[in-house]
């Protein structure tokens, strides 16, 4: 008798697995207000200034070097500010040391530093100085 109990139990227990996947997607979507941002605007930056250090040399396990600007929080004299940051590695096959459109494909953007982020921004293997 145990047995038999047993198995209606883990068939009421699949119908009712069953039936939580089969309702309407609708019925678990959030509604579009809940899913976007309040704002795409990061707002204003909490550090006044950018400090960059250009063509850091990274040396690959085979000799290799690759080159990376790195852009550190800076206080507004241009000085480094202390403490630690979160570092967003940008890994390009474009030109990091040119300005203009080729900026926006690098992502040398002020935006991260400017909001306590560093940014180190690395050409890869063969391109640009590396």
């Amino acid at each position: 008798m145990a047995g038999s109990r047993g198995g209606r139990q883990l068939a009421g227990a699949a119908l009712g697995a069953l039936a939580l996947f089969c309702l309407p997607a609708c019925a678990f979507a959030a509604t579009p207000s809940a899913l976007a941002p309040r704002s795409f605007d990061p707002g204003p930056g909490s550090y006044p200034g950018v400090s960059t250090t250009r063509d850091v040399p990274i040396v690959m396990r085979d000799g290799t070097r690759l080159y990376a600007d790195v852009s550190r929080p800076a206080a507004a004299d241009g000085s480094p500010a202390p403490g630690r940051f979160p570092v967003i590695l940008t890994q390009t096959p474009y030109n990091k040391n040119s300005s203009g459109a080729s900026s926006q494909l690098t992502g040398s953007d002020p935006l991260f530093p400017t909001h306590g982020y560093v940014q180190v921004a690395v050409e890869v293997r063969g391109t640009g100085s590396s």
